[in-house]
Parts: structure tokens; C-alpha cells; sequence
């Protein structure tokens, strides 16, 4: 049985309330890593003890975002529809699970937002793209 954390939670909620202000019919990995990355103290952001510089992550994301199908004024939108999972979302949400799975050390079945990002390394290509150059700059200017 899988147990999402609250944190997963809240930051699944916020990827599709992004999705949705930004008028995209799909819940998208890059809101989740926009989210992810706006998020101070995110441990899961930390890689060898060095700080990601989110603001520059996050506008990086945010660029691709736009470049995201959206709804335009033409569209037949119900009222109170919101952004759904898209195929993509969906399968990094399965890899997460099948991450979570894997663990040994008795906590396997909970998956949180470190699941949620390894997803997204392994899952996303340009999710991982983007957080390799980032991680690839702060290792060039340490």
C-alpha cells in the first residue's frame, strides 16, 4: 500500500494550482519542479551540500512553462475544470511509487518529494536537464 506524505501532497496540489493559473489543460513535471524548486529549505534540492540557486532554476522552469499548450479564450472550458495529470505526470508518479518500493529501510511504500524529484531525474528528460546544468554549474564555480 502507498502512503503519500504530506509534503508530496501539498506539492502535487500546488503543481496543479500552477497548471491551472497558467491556464495549461495538463499537470505537467515541469510544475512540479517549478514548485519544488520555489520551495526554501528543500533538502531534496541539496546535492553535495551545495544550494541549487532556485531563483535561476525556477526561472528557467518558468520559461519552459510558457512554452507549455494552454487554454485560450476560444477553448470550451467548463466551469470549476481543472488541469488533469498529463501521461507524462502520470508515469513519473508510477516511477515515484516503484522508487518508493524499492526502499529497505522500513519507511518503503511512503513516498515523499525525494521520490517525487529521483522521479524526475530519471523519468523527465528536461526536468533532468535542467537540474543536471544546474548541478553542472554549481560543481564548475565551487
Amino acid at each position: 500500500m502507498l502512503i503519500w506524505t504530506r509534503n508530496a501532497g501539498e506539492v502535487l496540489r500546488e503543481a496543479s494550482a500552477k497548471a491551472d493559473a497558467l491556464n495549461h489543460k495538463e499537470v505537467h513535471p515541469l510544475h512540479l519542479l517549478w514548485v519544488l524548486a520555489g520551495r526554501t529549505g528543500m533538502e531534496v534540492l541539496r546535492q553535495g551540500g551545495k544550494d541549487h540557486d532556485a531563483a535561476k532554476l525556477r526561472f528557467s522552469v518558468e520559461r519552459d512553462l510558457n512554452k507549455l499548450p494552454h487554454h485560450t479564450t476560444g477553448d470550451a472550458v467548463a466551469w470549476g475544470e481543472c488541469a488533469t495529470p498529463g501521461f507524462r505526470m502520470q508515469r513519473l508518479l508510477l516511477r515515484a511509487a516503484e522508487i518508493s518500493s524499492r526502499k529497505a529501510d522500513g519507511d518503503e511504500g511512503r513516498v515523499g518529494t525525494e521520490e517525487l524529484l529521483r522521479a524526475l531525474l530519471q523519468d523527465d528528460p528536461r526536468t533532468a536537464v535542467l537540474l543536471r546544468a544546474r548541478e553542472e554549474l554549481m560543481q564548475a564555480t565551487a
